[in-house]
């Protein structure tokens, strides 16, 4: 069994996001619970958090709408994690020079860095919200994305893996939509899409074992998992 190690957010910073024209907080490593009125803001700083790993937040917003309403500059957030003596910095935010906006930049210890998928090597966050409660009943598409936030946890490669697989297939795509093409480059990309699917499936496959294996033997009562034929 991989161990992941524990880390804790001990301060977090906003700016221009949501709600939060600015925020600055400070954490322990201890649990935090979030209290308030609807509208006050609580749910806007799960949403900051979940920019800590690729992706578009547990909103699954458009980058350009995350911006304080009203404001012209770009949203931004910065948060600094904790584990044991490391302390590492992790700033996010829109790329003021994107079109549209739909972009984001990101830095670990304020270095700039190619490619988000990097921001897994640090940080694994996984959310269940309200809108999921059909994860199981809607189409398997969101159950792989769910599956794929737990594989980060574990194995931070993962999510390179997934952006190799997307941009072949994109690729794809636009050989299939033109007339005439090499066969050697979509051979290529057809053995891109092979040998990394294959990789994919196994690291998934690899997480749903272990996580049968922590059900299974748990022995406090909640129902085992049940693989149907």
């Amino acid at each position: 069994m991989i161990s992941v190690p524990s880390r804790g957010v001990t301060r977090l910073q906003l700016s221009n996001f949501r709600s939060y024209k600015t925020f600055d907080k400070s954490f322990d490593c201890m649990p935090v619970v979030l209290t308030g009125s609807n509208g006050a803001g609580k749910t806007n700083l799960l949403e900051a958090l979940s920019f800590l790993i690729p992706g578009r937040g547990l909103r699954y917003a458009r980058l350009s709408t995350v911006r304080h309403q009203g404001s012209l500059a770009p949203w931004a957030l910065s948060c600094t994690l904790q584990d044991g003596d490391i302390s590492l910095s992790i700033g996010t935010g829109q790329d003021p020079e994107a079109e549209k906006g739909e972009r984001r930049i990101s830095k670990i210890n304020g270095e700039k860095i190619k490619g988000q998928a990097r921001l897994t090597e640090w940080t694994s966050i996984v959310w269940l919200t309200p809108q999921m409660d059909r994860l199981f009943l809607d189409p398997p598409q969101g159950r792989r994305k769910f599956l794929d936030r737990l594989v980060y946890g574990i194995d931070p490669t993962h999510a390179g893996r997934l952006s190799q697989y997307e941009r072949a297939l994109k690729e794809r795509s636009v050989l299939l939509r033109q007339e005439t093409y090499d066969p050697r480059w979509m051979e290529s990309i057809e053995e891109i899409l092979v040998q990394t699917g294959l990789l994919i499936t196994q690291k998934r496959q690899e997480v749903l074992t272990q996580l049968s294996t922590q059900l299974t033997h748990q022995g406090n009562g909640f129902p085992p998992p049940y693989a149907f034929p």
